[in-house]
């Protein structure tokens, strides 16, 4: 499989002949899935080398071992090296400069920044920002999902770069989940503006307000929630109130990463119930007495 094609894949640039045929190539061997790893690390390692105006696509791919052989791939790197930017966060984070907090998959972990804001990573998740941040300077850049409760420093906002958009937080409490693709928000406390990047589109939020948007949408979506499990990955509390039992199992699925199916004539029974630190198997055994079911893992 040609690295172009690949890339194109790894950016979400490819048309969908070529995506499924990466993903025909990934099934066929694992050591494929390990090869597409690999060209993805590279790329991001590509990016901590970037400084704005100073950035030569062929010397860059030429340094991460990719081969350039015309002047239409030169372009296209340069394509792909813009379009990745986007995806890994705007600005320069030098390897001098720059702290990276990062968890492993499961790993939830609470950290104090310099300027007494605190964050709370999920799994999976990536923070960075330069060891200069501070009262005058407050700016991260995410990939995962993060609960922040922000110090409010006047005049001063606090910023959270996402891969599609740019948050303003003005001393509040909220959860943020970026992907290569999307940004969504929830404002648990204060009020936040939602800057998409590639638009001139933004909105104020506001407690209980939510707001999404993903690469290629026409609009930002902006709704109000009501969900008293949303912060169920970090406080290990699920509650559940007079709730079908389909939802339940649904979420019970989400916080485990499971697939635990729920027979028709069981998934509209309703359940009253919170989980506090427990695993899939007591969750299950707690269902199953309360309503006189059998539910397997």
């Amino acid at each position: 499989m040609k690295n172009r094609v690949l890339i194109k894949y790894i950016l979400g640039e490819a048309d969908e002949r070529e995506r499924k045929r990466v993903e025909r190539w990934m099934a066929d061997d694992e050591i494929h899935c390990q090869e597409i790893e690999c060209i993805r690390q590279q790329l991001e390692l590509g990016t901590k080398r970037y400084r704005y105006g100073l950035f030569d696509a062929k010397e860059a791919w030429i340094s991460m071992g990719f081969q350039v052989q015309n002047p239409f791939r030169v372009g296209l790197c340069s394509g792909i090296a813009a379009t990745l930017l986007l995806c890994i966060g705007f600005g320069w984070w030098s390897r001098n400069e720059r702290v990276v907090l990062a968890t492993e998959i499961g790993e939830i972990r609470t950290v104090w920044l310099p300027d007494n804001s605190r964050v709370t990573l999920a799994g999976e998740t990536e923070l960075c920002y330069r060891e200069k941040f501070g009262r005058k300077e407050r700016e991260v850049n995410l990939s995962g999902k993060a609960y922040f409760e922000v110090k409010r420093v006047n005049k001063f906002p606090f910023i959270v770069n996402t891969s599609v958009a740019r948050l303003k937080v003005l001393g509040t409490e909220v959860q943020v989940e970026s992907t290569g693709e999307s940004t969504e928000i929830w404002v648990l406390c204060g009020r936040v503006e939602f800057i998409v990047r590639d638009g001139n589109e933004r909105v104020i939020l506001e407690k209980g307000m939510s707001a999404a948007y993903r690469k290629g949408e026409d609009s930002l979506r902006v709704t109000r929630y009501d969900d008293v499990n949303l912060l169920s990955w970090k406080t290990g509390v699920l509650k559940f109130d007079h709730t079908p039992l389909r939802e339940v199992v649904a979420r019970l699925n989400a916080y485990y990463g499971a697939h635990v199916n729920v027979s028709r004539d069981w998934e509209n029974l309703e359940l009253t119930v919170t989980f506090h630190d427990v695993n899939l198997k007591e969750a299950l055994d707690i269902i199953n007495r309360t309503l006189g079911i059998h539910l397997k893992p």
